[in-house]
C-alpha cells in the first residue's frame, strides 16, 4: 500500500506506515559507512490528524524505545512541510 504510494509519487493511503533508522556515522580516512543505530524516525498516515496533515509522527531511542518526541509539530512536522509536494516524505522511488 505504501510503497506503491512512493514507487508512483501519488499520495500515500490512510494506514501507511514509514519507519527509518538513523546510523552513527563511521569515518575511515575518506570512506564512510553506517555504525550503530542510533534512533528510528516513525510516520503513520492517519487522516484525523489534522494538525500535521493526515500524518502521525515519533521518534525512538534505538536503546530502549522509548519516544524522543515531545511535541511531532515541532520536533518533526515543521520540517515535513517542506515535502508538501511529495505527501510530506523526504524520501523518493528509485528504481
Amino acid at each position: 500500500m505504501g510503497f506503491q504510494a512512493n514507487k508512483s509519487g501519488e499520495s500515500y493511503p490512510d494506514g501507511s506506515q514509514i519507519t527509518v533508522g538513523f546510523y552513527e556515522p563511521v569515518i575511515d580516512g575518506k570512506i564512510v559507512s553506517q555504525g550503530e543505530i542510533i534512533w528510528y524516525a516513525s510516520m503513520k498516515k492517519d487522516l484525523t490528524a489534522t494538525e500535521t496533515s493526515g500524518w502521525i509522527f515519533d521518534g525512538f531511542d534505538s536503546k530502549s524505545l522509548k519516544s524522543k518526541i515531545s511535541d511531532p509539530v515541532t520536533g518533526c512536522y515543521t520540517c515535513h512541510v517542506s515535502r508538501k509536494d511529495n505527501d510530506y516524505i523526504f524520501s523518493k522511488y528509485v528504481p
